[in-house]
């Protein structure tokens, strides 16, 4: 009996040891994700678009100047999307009121994403500028072809994102996922320049 524990006791660790191989060799290419890298850095021009609005306008990149901006880079198909609508209306609706523009770019391509996109949004109270990139996004924000790996990390293109703009049209900051701190935090800092730049009525 203990002949027969003691070999399988042994043959689970040589299926450890191999499982152990097979997941150091399937590692090797798993890097760390940044997925902020893919898109364009501070102090960078916005890149350049045009796309079509929800109410049949059109919104294009020269016209983002004048006054801060928020980009949100979004479409009904990510499930941490839809769990970023709550940060994205609450940015909406304390940094509208505050002078900064905040505009939803959908990536949203297919006849049935877009059927859901106004219910999606009706149901999350979300209203304000809407232009639909149909599939464009990674075309017009990814820069991960250019831009270089760093240690371990891998550059990749993904939604939930945000850009900030600055008045000028240069990209004041960036971040991902449903977590809005950071663009909050470079709003209140553009914001706050921007009111000492004006003159006192």
């Amino acid at each position: 009996m203990a002949t027969g524990m003691y070999l399988e006791m042994s043959f689970m660790k040589y299926l450890m040891a191999v499982g152990l191989a097979i997941s150091l060799i399937g590692c090797r290419d798993r890097r760390m994700i940044q997925p902020t890298l893919a898109l364009p850095g501070p102090g960078t021009p916005v890149p350049v678009f045009s796309l079509a609005t929800h109410d049949g306008g059109q919104l294009s990149s020269a016209e983002l100047t004048g006054r801060p901006t928020v980009l949100f880079l979004w479409s009904t198909h990510c499930p941490t999307s839809r769990s970023a609508l709550a940060a994205y209306r609450e940015i909406q609706r304390v940094y509208s009121a505050r002078g900064a523009r905040v505009v939803m770019l959908s990536d949203d391509e297919s006849d049935a994403e877009l059927a859901l996109l106004p219910k999606v949004l009706r149901d999350s109270s979300i209203v304000g500028e809407l232009a639909l990139a149909r599939g464009k996004l990674g075309t017009i924000f990814d820069r991960s072809a250019s831009a270089p790996e760093r240690d371990t990390a891998r550059v990749e293109f993904v939604l939930p994102a945000y850009l900030v703009i600055d008045r000028d049209g240069k990209v004041a900051g960036r971040s991902w996922g449903p977590d809005a701190l950071r663009v909050r935090a470079t709003l209140d800092s553009l914001l706050a320049l921007r009111a000492a730049a004006e003159p006192a009525m």
